[in-house]
């Protein structure tokens, strides 16, 4: 499970980060103090004290991102679900509604699926919680505004697809989840008196069934789902033919000290430019799972490349094609 606060495996499964090589932390975009909120704010969280300490962090990079303000600018009405929660809309069961009214389903899964592709890129994500677009234990039923409110436990659409394409996320509110990340990063021991969300006094009277990420319903959708997009290395024949029981590095990669790996919509310009009339190269697909040491960094025009620092087993390897020749530049 990526369920963070539910799953003690999956927040010890993280890697080591360091300085050089931070966790890149997905997050709602007015964790970062942006003014994103539905009436222009960030949602009070600059006053977050754990969660500001933890972004700022030199072994933290937050990479920030809203939904709502993609697809319905600030200020804005309250969207809200309608029907069921985040797994209930990507399946057309439930709807997003504004102030009740306006249906924005579309636009909202629409960059909540761009959302959830940057998190491809990321160790783990932190959503705000309760909202209707990236809520990750409990979210409201129906318009916010209604009295009594209603709110169910369960996952906004950008947790259920963060769930799908088991990306690791918590919140803001999961304190102890926090603090347990904030403990790794500082080397000490975490402060257990604290409570995630699930476990706080209000959500055990009114939500006592969740967490979500625990129950039948949401363990019976991982079957179905995703996992992380591949990862690519071309080589040529002869450097895949030397292979051991690692992938072979080329020379970039021994001059740069890391593994070049590209996206798939990024291998089309890596072969124009790297590999241009090239014949007999071999293009190896990975599976990003299985590569230690891989992270997500800055290279060519700005975009987020896969790196690879170390040795990668040949385990991680999907498929592989041999392709005639490269595109000319």
């Amino acid at each position: 499970m990526p369920h963070l606060p539910a799953d003690a495996a999956a927040l010890a499964a993280l890697r080591e980060p360091t300085e050089r090589h931070p966790w890149r932390v997905l997050v709602s975009g007015c964790m970062t103090g942006t003014p994103c909120g539905w009436t222009g704010d960030d949602n009070g969280m600059s006053a977050h004290g754990p969660l500001q300490a933890f972004l700022a962090h030199a072994k933290v990079t937050a990479v920030p991102f809203c939904p709502e303000h993609l697809a319905l600018g600030t200020p804005r009405g309250i969207p809200d679900l309608h029907g069921g929660d985040g797994f209930d809309v990507l399946d057309g069961r439930a709807r997003v509604l504004v102030d009740g009214e306006r249906d924005v389903t579309e636009a909202l899964v629409r960059h909540a699926m761009a959302m959830a592709e940057l998190g491809e890129t990321c160790d783990l994500a932190l959503l705000l919680d309760s909202s209707a677009t990236c809520g990750s234990q409990v979210i409201s039923l129906g318009t916010r505004t209604d009295t009594p409110r209603r709110f169910q436990a369960g996952p906004a659409v950008v947790a259920a697809l963060l769930w799908e394409r088991h990306i690791p996320f918590t919140s803001q509110r999961d304190a102890l989840t926090l603090d347990r990340l904030m403990a790794r990063l500082e080397g000490r021991t975490p402060d257990t008196t604290l409570h995630d969300h699930h476990r706080h006094p209000w959500t055990l009277e009114h939500l006592p069934d969740s967490p979500w990420s625990t129950q039948p319903r949401a363990l019976a959708r991982r079957p179905e789902v995703s996992t992380r997009r591949p990862v690519f290395k071309v080589l040529t024949a002869e450097q895949w033919s030397a292979r051991d029981d690692i992938l072979p590095w080329a020379p970039v990669d021994e001059a740069d000290g890391f593994l070049h790996l590209s996206a798939a919509h990024q291998l089309a310009r890596t072969l124009a430019l790297h590999f241009a009339g090239q014949t007999g190269l071999v293009h190896v697909r990975l599976d990003p799972a299985r590569i230690p040491g891989l992270v997500w960094e800055p290279s060519r025009g700005g975009q987020l490349f896969p790196h690879a620092y170390g040795a990668t087993p040949l385990s991680a390897v999907v498929a592989v094609a041999v392709h005639d020749q490269a595109p000319a530049t």
